[in-house]
């Protein structure tokens, strides 16, 4: 092997290791949030939707209620502590022995069609504002993520963009999410389409947790 050849495999090698490292970093420090905002996306609609599912409302639409807040910052401070304490009730119920559960997440044939695969079922009763179940798989970051992404799982059907950018590719088979037992709380990829005729009844809502400070 010549001296010009490795001289210039190490540079090959050493431009792409820079090339990572700083597509890394840029994907770390940029706010995505930040430049939807700037494109005018805020989010709104799916705020308000997560504060209407975590709080009781009244049937007469003249009964006195709590109003969700008008700015955006305090409507999402609100649902991400509403959000924070609906998970550690079902991380609890998850790791507890009681069999007596008040409602079970199974995996089952889909009803949507005969070519629909599995899907997400509930047993019982869910009480509205609850955690359904998480949405389950490996995490990939906003810029070399993705290319990771194309390059492992081109076309996955369930990879969902959270809004900084960060993707879940959902993961619906496999020891942690086959519907067993404690693991059905990890069936959120086949949470996809409701029943003909029925309106959806869960909604995704991204929520970052710490685990060692959460009640």
């Amino acid at each position: 092997m010549s001296h010009s050849f490795r001289t210039r495999a190490a540079t090959i090698a050493g431009g792409a290791v820079a090339t990572y490292f700083t597509a890394r970093y840029v994907e770390e420090s940029l706010s995505f949030e930040r430049i939807d905002a700037c494109l005018g996306i805020h989010q709104r609609f799916e705020e308000n939707a997560c504060w209407v599912a975590t709080h009781s409302l009244p049937k007469c639409p003249s009964s006195a209620a709590a109003v969700a807040p008008t700015l955006l910052s305090q409507l999402k401070r609100e649902n991400a502590d509403n959000i924070r304490l609906a998970v550690a009730a079902a991380l609890s119920e998850a790791s507890s022995d009681d069999d007596a559960a008040v409602y079970r997440v199974t995996r089952q044939l889909s009803t949507v069609g005969a070519s629909s695969g599995d899907g997400a079922f509930v047993q019982g009763c869910c009480p509205r504002g609850a955690i359904v179940c998480f949405y389950h798989g490996p995490v990939y970051g906003p810029l070399v993520g993705r290319v990771k992404l194309m390059l492992t799982d081109p076309g996955s059907a369930y990879a969902l963009v959270m809004p900084d950018g960060y993707i879940i590719n959902g993961k619906t088979s496999g020891a942690t999410s086959d519907g067993s037992d404690e693991s059905t709380l990890l069936a959120g990829p086949l949470c996809q389409h409701p029943p003909k005729g029925r309106q959806p009844n869960v909604m995704f809502y991204p929520a970052v947790c710490d685990v060692a400070a959460m009640p």
